[in-house]
C-alpha cells in the first residue's frame, strides 16, 4: 500500500519499525548492518503478509455480479482481554448465516473482513484504516464496523468512524464514555455500558434491604465512571455512601521487575476499616482486585462471618482471580485461603442467554467454528449485532432504496440502527436506549466454591433473586449493613491495653531471670539445696514460658500464633507442675518411710519421671495440630452480626481444651494429694503449704478466668484483660510463693536457717542410722534431695 494513503500513520508505523530493527543483541555475531537489513525485512514481511490475511480475509465468498456490503470486525485475540478465540466464531457464523436467508438483504451478499486488536489502540486504529483502504481499492465500501471489544480500542476508533460517517456496533466495548452521543454519534453498542452495573448494585441493595454502603475502585475511566453513576444512584435511593476510595492502577511484578504502584491499594483498604458500612462495592480490573482482595482477608474485611458483603464488577467477579499469580510478587500462591475467604462475593455478568435456538448456537460454535466450549458469553451478543446490521441494511436498501456512498447514506443508516429491536435475541432481548446502548441484561452471580452461580437476573430495568441465596457466612440469612466499630476486632501490639500486660509481662520476666541468678550465686546454701536447685530452675524456665503468653496473646491472631497458645502454654504448665509433683514426690518417698530401709531419689529419677509427664503433653499437642488445628477466622454475634471478633477456633476446639484441661487437672490433683501427704514433714523441706497456695490459686483463679474469656469472647478487650491477667496472676503467684520465702531466709536470716537445717535434718525419723549416710552433711555435699 502506498505511503501516500496512510500519511502519518504510515509514517509512524515506519518509525517503529526501524527503532524495533536497531535493537542491540549482544549475543548476535551478525554485523550492525546485516542485523539491521534482516530485521527490515522480516517486519516488512510480516506487514505483507497481515495486508494480505486482510483482503481475503471474506468468510463468505460473493459472486462477482452480486451487490455487496462489507462489515469489518474487530477482535482482542490477545492483550488485555484475550477473547476474540470465543467470539470471533460467532461473527462468521452470523454472516453465513445471513447470506443464506432470502428475507433479508435478497438483493445483496455480506463481505465480512476481521482483524486481532490485541486489545490495543494503536493497532485498532492501524486496521480501520487498513480495512477501509482495502475496500477502496476494490471499489467498496466499509459499511460498517462490529467491534470493537476493549473500550480503549472502541473509543479512537468512533472517532475516526464519526469522520468517516462508518456506523459502529460494538459487541463489548462498556466504557460508560462512549454513551456520549455529541463525541460518538456513529457508535451504539450490543453490551450495555458499565454504568448500568450500577443499576444492578442499587436494586441488589434495595432488594436486601441495605442502606449503607463503602465504594473502592481504581480511577481508570470505566470504573471511575460506574463509581460515580452509583453514588448518583444511592443519593436518589436513600442508601448512604460512608467512604469513596480510589487508587491508581497498580504495575504487577515481571521475573525481572518489582511490583510498583500499589501502596494506594493499602490505604484505600485502611480507610475502609474506620467505616461502619458492611458492604463495599469494587470496581476495577483483575490484578488490582486480587492485591485489595488479598489485603481485606488479612485486616478481616473479607471472609466468612467478618459481616462484609463485597459487590463487584464482572472484571474481576466473573474470573478466577484467585488462580492468578500474586501481582505484588508475580508467585502463584496457594489459591485456598483468597478462595474459601471469597465465598459468595456477588456481580452481574452480561446475559448469557438461554433456550433451544441459544444450545443450538452454542452447538455450531463449537462443532463447526472450532469456538471453545461453551463459547464466550459476548459470543451472542456479536450474533445480535450482525443482525441488527442487517435489519437495519435491509431497511435502508431494499425498502427505502437508498444507495450506498450517498450522503444520506450513512445518517439514515445510523437512524435506523438505533430504532432496531430484536425481543428473541440470542443475547437475550436486544433494545437500544436513545443513546443507542443497549437497555440492561444482566445475571447476578456468586461466587460458590470455584464456580460462579446465578442468584438473580436483570432484565429491562426489573431485578428478580433467587429466594435462597447463600451469603459469606454460609447461611441465607441476610446481613445487616453496619459494623459495630466501638468494639475492636481483635488486639495487636500497637493497642494500649495490650502494651500495659506486656510492660507487666516483662517486668516479671526480668524478675524470673533475677531469680534464675540468685539462685546460681546461692546454689550452696541449705535452704536451696533442701529445694533442689535443678528442679527450681526447670520451674523457672516454665515461668518464664508462661509470662511470654502474654505476648503471644497481643499479637494479631493467625493461624501460627493460635496454635501457639496451647503449645507455649501446655509445656509451661507442664515443667511448673510438673517439677512440684515429682519433688513432692521425693519428699513423701524420703520423709514418709516407716521402714529402716534408706531410700534413695535421684535427680535423674526425677528427671525421668518429668519426660513421661511432657511426653504426655507433647501427644496431646501434636495429635491437635495434625488433626484439627486451631485457625484465626472472623466470628460474629448471630444475631444482627454487627459485632464481629477474630477469633482461633477449630472444629472441635471444644474436645480439645476439655482434653488439654483434664490432664492439667489430673496433674494438679496429684499435687494436691502429695501436699497433703507431705505436710508433716521438716519445714525446711516442706512446700506443701506454698504448693498448696499455689495449686488452690491456679484452680481458682484459673478456672474463672478459662470461663469468663469464653463467656466474653466477642467483647475482645475484656477477654483479652481477663486471659492475661488470669497468666499473669498464676504465673506471678508461683513465683512469689516458692522462690520470695527462701530468698528471704538467705538474706536475712540465713544461720538461723542453717542451724534449724541441721537440726531438723539430725531429728527427723530419716535420721536413723541406716540413713543417717544419706542426710548427714546436706552442706558438704549434695544430697540426693
Amino acid at each position: 500500500f502506498p505511503e501516500q494513503k496512510y500519511n502519518n500513520l504510515w509514517n509512524a508505523r515506519e518509525m517503529w519499525l526501524l527503532r524495533s530493527a536497531a535493537v542491540h543483541r549482544p549475543n548476535s555475531s551478525r554485523s550492525p548492518r546485516s542485523l539491521f537489513r534482516f530485521d527490515v525485512m522480516f517486519h516488512t514481511l510480516v506487514l505483507f503478509v497481515s495486508f494480505a490475511l486482510v483482503a481475503v480475509s471474506a468468510q463468505t465468498p460473493c459472486p462477482a455480479s452480486s451487490q455487496t456490503v462489507t462489515l469489518g470486525g474487530f477482535f482482542p485475540f490477545s492483550g488485555g482481554w484475550p477473547v476474540g478465540a470465543g467470539v470471533q466464531p460467532a461473527f462468521s457464523m452470523a454472516i453465513d448465516d445471513l447470506n443464506s436467508r432470502t428475507d433479508i438483504l435478497p438483493s445483496y451478499c455480506v463481505r465480512s473482513v476481521w482483524d486481532d486488536t490485541m486489545c490495543d489502540a494503536g493497532n485498532g486504529l492501524a486496521q480501520f484504516f487498513e480495512q477501509r483502504q482495502a475496500e477502496i481499492d476494490a471499489g467498496r465500501h466499509l459499511t460498517g464496523v462490529v467491534g470493537a471489544g476493549c473500550s480503549v480500542v472502541s473509543s479512537p476508533m468512533a472517532l475516526l468512524a464519526r469522520h468517516f460517517q462508518t456506523p459502529q456496533v460494538s459487541w463489548g466495548s462498556t466504557s460508560p464514555a462512549l454513551s456520549d452521543k455529541r463525541t460518538y454519534p456513529y457508535f451504539m453498542r450490543t453490551a450495555s455500558p458499565d454504568d448500568n452495573v450500577a443499576l444492578v448494585w442499587t436494586e441488589f441493595m434495595l432488594h436486601f434491604g441495605w442502606k449503607r454502603v463503602s465504594v473502592i475502585h481504581s480511577r481508570e475511566e470505566i470504573h471511575a465512571t460506574t463509581a460515580t453513576a452509583f453514588q448518583v444512584l444511592c443519593k436518589e435511593n436513600n442508601i448512604t455512601v460512608e467512604a469513596v476510595e480510589n487508587f491508581f492502577p497498580g504495575q504487577p511484578a515481571t521475573a525481572t521487575e518489582p511490583a510498583v504502584g500499589y501502596e494506594g491499594h493499602f490505604v484505600a483498604v485502611d480507610d475502609l476499616m474506620r467505616q461502619e458500612a458492611a458492604i463495599i462495592v469494587m470496581a476495577a480490573y483483575q490484578e488490582d482486585a486480587r492485591v485489595i482482595l488479598d489485603y481485606a482477608l488479612e485486616q478481616g474485611l473479607l471472609g466468612n462471618n467478618t459481616g462484609y458483603v463485597w459487590l463487584g464488577t464482572e472484571t474481576w467477579v466473573n474470573t478466577a482471580f484467585w488462580e492468578i499469580p500474586d501481582p505484588l510478587t508475580n508467585r502463584v500462591e496457594d489459591p485456598t485461603p483468597l478462595l474459601r475467604a471469597s465465598q459468595a462475593v456477588f456481580g452481574p455478568t452480561i446475559f448469557p442467554g438461554e433456550g433451544p435456538a441459544y444450545d443450538e448456537f452454542a452447538r455450531r460454535m463449537v462443532q463447526d467454528y472450532g469456538s471453545s466450549d461453551p463459547p464466550q458469553n459476548f459470543a451472542a451478543a456479536t450474533y445480535d449485532a450482525v443482525n441488527v446490521f442487517a435489519i437495519a441494511l435491509h431497511q435502508v436498501l431494499e425498502v427505502e432504496g437508498l444507495t450506498e456512498g450517498t450522503p444520506e447514506f450513512s445518517p439514515r443508516l445510523m437512524e435506523v440502527l438505533r430504532s432496531v429491536s430484536i425481543p428473541d435475541g440470542l443475547s437475550g432481548p436486544v433494545f437500544f436506549d436513545e443513546n443507542g446502548d443497549r437497555i440492561g441484561l444482566y445475571v447476578m452471580l456468586s461466587l460458590s466454591g470455584t464456580d460462579y452461580v446465578e442468584v438473580g437476573r436483570y432484565i429491562l430495568g426489573n431485578l428478580t433473586v433467587e429466594p435462597n441465596v447463600v451469603f459469606p457466612d454460609g447461611t441465607t440469612n441476610v446481613p445487616v449493613d453496619l459494623i459495630d466499630l466501638d468494639n475492636p476486632t481483635f488486639i495487636d501490639f500497637n493497642d494500649p491495653v495490650a502494651i500495659a500486660f506486656m510492660v507487666v509481662a516483662g517486668v516479671f520476666m526480668v524478675l524470673t531471670l533475677v531469680t534464675a541468678l540468685l539462685v546460681g550465686v546461692y546454689r550452696k546454701t541449705s535452704v536451696l539445696k533442701a529445694a533442689s536447685i535443678p528442679f527450681m530452675l526447670i520451674i523457672l524456665f516454665g515461668l518464664l514460658m508462661g509470662f511470654s503468653l502474654v505476648f503471644i496473646f497481643s499479637a494479631k491472631p493467625t493461624d501460627a500464633t493460635c496454635m501457639l497458645r496451647p503449645w507455649i502454654g501446655g509445656i509451661a504448665f507442664v515443667l511448673v507442675a510438673g517439677a512440684l509433683l515429682t519433688k513432692s514426690y521425693r519428699m513423701w518417698k524420703v520423709f514418709d518411710n516407716q521402714s529402716l530401709v534408706l531410700v534413695v531419689v535421684s535427680n535423674i529419677r526425677l528427671l525421668q519421671y518429668l519426660t513421661v509427664l511432657m511426653a504426655i503433653m507433647l501427644i496431646i499437642l501434636v495429635l491437635w495440630t495434625a488433626i484439627d488445628p486451631l485457625e484465626a477466622e472472623w466470628k460474629n454475634d448471630g444475631i444482627l452480626d454487627q459485632t464481629k471478633w477474630l477469633s482461633c477456633t477449630s472444629n472441635n476446639e471444644i474436645v480439645w481444651v476439655v482434653i488439654l484441661f483434664v490432664y492439667l487437672g489430673l496433674l494438679m490433683l496429684a499435687a494436691i494429694v502429695l501436699a497433703i501427704l507431705t505436710r508433716k514433714v521438716v519445714s525446711v523441706f516442706n512446700e506443701s503449704r506454698y504448693i498448696g497456695l499455689i495449686i488452690y490459686s491456679v484452680f481458682f483463679i484459673g478456672g474463672v478466668c478459662l470461663v469468663l474469656s469464653f463467656v466474653l469472647e466477642s467483647i475482645v478487650v475484656a477477654a483479652y484483660a481477663i486471659s492475661c491477667g488470669g497468666i499473669l496472676f498464676c504465673c506471678g503467684i508461683t513465683l512469689v510463693a516458692l522462690f520470695f520465702p527462701k530468698f528471704f531466709l538467705i538474706f536475712f536470716r540465713r544461720e538461723k536457717a542453717d542451724r534449724q537445717f541441721d537440726d531438723e535434718v539430725t531429728s527427723s525419723p530419716s535420721s536413723r542410722p541406716e540413713s543417717s549416710r544419706q542426710l548427714s552433711s546436706p552442706r558438704s555435699q549434695d544430697s540426693s534431695l
